[in-house]
């Protein structure tokens, strides 16, 4: 697991990473989220259920155990979560029974993601998914982190070559202006 990890990046990374931490805690969902603080929702980037990774979808984190670990808390419920947050339908809707939730944070301490885990079932050692959860946190939050850094990296360099782009035209429009005084 560790050395398949290692060489992973980005997707390949979050999903590899998702997929092993689901058959270790035995879960029927374990997701990787990007939070949207503006938005107060919660994006999958990684999703896997016993079918494998599945289509990421976006959720709001109002009402639901998420919004707890948004605000920097690790959230065990071993049992009967839908009870606690009878206002979130996409728990009930699920049949989760069993909820535990990570926050991930940038270098700044900043929450910027979850990981989670949800159980149609009663989870049977809480405490051993929690301690995985935040065995993988640091690797986690670092890989968020990176890729965040290689978007920017890659709008500035867009940025930059529509810069230059657009200099280039003005500089060869000021050298053919130049070129027809010179023959006048």
């Amino acid at each position: 697991v560790i050395r398949s990890l290692k060489m992973n990046s980005g997707d390949d990374f979050f999903h590899s990473l998702i997929l092993h931490l689901h058959k270790i805690i035995g879960s029927e969902y374990t997701l990787i989220a990007r939070i949207d603080a503006e938005k107060m929702t919660s994006k999958t980037i990684a999703f896997a259920t016993d079918q494998g990774i599945q289509e990421n979808f976006e959720y709001a984190l109002e009402s639901s155990p998420c919004f707890n670990v948004y605000h920097d808390t690790i959230c065990v419920y071993p049992t009967n979560v839908c009870a606690k947050y009878p206002e979130d339908q996409l728990l009930a809707d699920m049949n989760i029974k069993g909820y535990v939730g990570i926050p991930l944070h940038d270098s700044s301490g900043t929450v910027v993601g979850l990981l989670a885990g949800l159980f149609e079932h009663s989870i049977q050692d809480p405490e051993m998914v929690s301690d995985t959860f935040q065995f993988f946190e640091g690797r986690i939050s670092a890989e968020l982190e990176r890729n965040n850094m290689v978007q920017e990296l890659k709008n500035l360099n867009a940025d930059l070559e529509g810069m230059v782009g657009a200099r280039t035209l003005e500089l060869q429009e000021a050298l053919s202006s130049l070129e027809a005084t010179q023959e006048q």
